[in-house]
């Protein structure tokens, strides 16, 4: 129930961007129109997700390119998953809580992500990635 609140802001300001255009990202394949481009929010994907990464991209979907392209891009290999999620945090404002949430996330996707790599193969077809 306290997601609600969030999905209810984020689709009213998907419908607000949406009909004042903010939302038109172009035409799709097919030639119809779409409107995803302010779209911050997946709530089926959000709802229905296996994993913690499948979770965290239906979640504050615009928030996560800007980290993208402002962190995580911009810094080398060994240091740009950490510096992302404390500038998350510093967004989030000054609260220990959002520290240790967003520095525990780094490194829950650090061992999520090594855990793929020698898990992974050996359920791929050939035992290879």
């Amino acid at each position: 129930m306290a997601r609600f609140k969030y999905y209810h802001a984020w689709i009213l300001g998907e419908v607000i961007c949406n009909a004042s255009g903010l939302g038109f990202a172009g035409f799709g394949h097919d030639g119809r129109p779409d409107w995803e481009l302010m779209s911050n929010i997946d709530i089926f994907g959000f709802e229905n997700a296996l994993n913690f990464r499948t979770s965290l991209t239906c979640w504050n979907k615009t928030t996560q390119v800007w980290l993208r392209r402002t962190a995580y891009e911009r810094n080398r290999r060994t240091l740009k998953l950490l510096l992302t999620y404390i500038l998350s945090a510093l967004w989030h404002g000054f609260y220990a809580g959002y520290y240790m949430t967003f520095l525990g996330g780094a490194f829950f996707t650090l061992a999520a992500r090594n855990v793929r790599r020698c898990v992974r193969p050996h359920f791929q077809r050939g035992g290879r990635p």
